[in-house]
């Protein structure tokens, strides 16, 4: 709910569990658990109409995505543009098609997301992410030092993990 979202970054919801957080400018991570620019982002755009206040008040954000099409969409890039507070994290866990196919259901491949990285790059200012999570041994570790390489060429400037 857009307008629930304003209120409690508005600080006018001073009954909202993450009312500290936000008065003193914390971080939030949005995505990990679910995408923010999913099927039903593209569909209805709620997530947009959130960025946009986001961007007007100028908050900072940590984005967790397996998507791509939004950072081909002009409507998003204007968004992204100069944002230096935004962190976004690609979520890639093999660089092998096929292995990410078959595990990684319904999502852009590692290389449409590695090419997201490097449009995002171009766009913004804020700092970029491979989320290299979860580590499936067996599948990830047959690609993971050139996924590094790739996604520090796309601009990435750190990486995450985590061994499932």
């Amino acid at each position: 709910n857009p307008e629930k979202i304003k209120k409690i970054f508005s600080g006018e919801d001073k009954n909202s569990q993450f009312y500290q957080y936000v008065k003193t400018r914390r971080p939030i991570q949005w995505g990990g658990l679910s995408d923010q620019f999913d099927g039903f982002e593209k569909k209805y755009g709620v997530t947009y109409e959130i960025l946009k206040y986001l961007r007007e008040i100028e908050y900072p954000i940590c984005f967790s995505t397996k998507s791509a099409w939004v950072f081909h969409d002009p409507k998003y890039q204007e968004l992204f543009k100069g944002a230096d507070n935004w962190n976004v994290k690609f979520s890639i866990i093999t660089l092998d098609p096929e292995d990410a196919r078959r595990i990684e259901v319904g999502v852009a491949s590692p290389e449409e997301r590695l090419e997201a990285m490097r449009i995002y790059n171009t766009l913004s200012k804020g700092a970029t992410t491979l989320r290299l999570r979860p580590f499936i041994c067996g599948v990830s570790d047959k690609t993971y030092l050139d996924l590094i390489r790739k996604a520090k060429e796309a601009g990435a400037t750190a990486v995450t993990t985590e061994f499932f």
